[in-house]
């Protein structure tokens, strides 16, 4: 007898990897799917928007623009900050993984004979197949994040812009009253 098991599996850890890798793809596609009907209500607002900004006195529209802007930009800003503290954290976390990676390795194969490294070349196949399978689920992370950074601004987005609709139903009203005064004082 060989001594070895034949129920032992192949990749310790396989179907666990494969139940989390199916549990993300799941959360993925829910989150997508909901991002993408979030873009799809933001682009018929701002068709609606421009339209009616079309009716509107330029001056409230420049105005209500300018307002935007300015909120855009200091959402984008800390978006921006956001995404960029995620990537120097992820970085940090990988180098610092890295290191002590390297800093285990020199000194085992420094200290421990040629049956020693047998042994960690085994370990180092198994952590090359478990970093592989967890980059499989860091990616798909990565992409969710990103898709929880998107929906956030679309989430916030969408009411400003219907508020914005309002407003500018109210401006062009009132620019449609203007006009009409405006004629009769002409008129007379």
């Amino acid at each position: 007898s060989s001594g070895i098991n034949a129920e032992w599996p192949l990749r310790p850890g396989e179907a666990d990897h494969a139940k989390a890798y199916a549990e993300q793809d799941k959360d993925y596609n829910e989150k997508r799917v909901f991002k993408q009907k979030l873009q799809f209500k933001e682009h018929q607002i701002i068709r609606k928007k421009m339209a009616l900004v079309k009716q509107c006195d330029p001056n409230d529209c420049f105005k209500l623009d300018l307002n935007q802007l300015e909120t855009e930009v200091k959402e984008w800003t800390e978006e921006q900050e956001k995404v960029k503290n995620f990537y120097d954290n992820t970085m940090n976390k990988q180098g610092n993984v890295l290191a002590k990676l390297e800093y285990q390795s020199k000194n085992i194969a420094r200290k421990v004979g040629k049956k020693r490294q047998e042994q960690a070349d085994l370990k180092l196949k198994i952590n090359a197949l478990k970093a592989q399978q967890e980059d499989e689920l860091h990616n798909k992370s990565l992409l969710i994040e990103r898709l929880e950074f998107d929906t956030a601004r679309l989430e916030t987005n969408a009411p400003r812009l219907e508020s914005d609709l309002e407003r500018l139903e109210v401006f062009k009203v009132k620019f449609e009253s203007m006009s009409q005064v405006k004629s009769l004082y002409d008129m007379a």
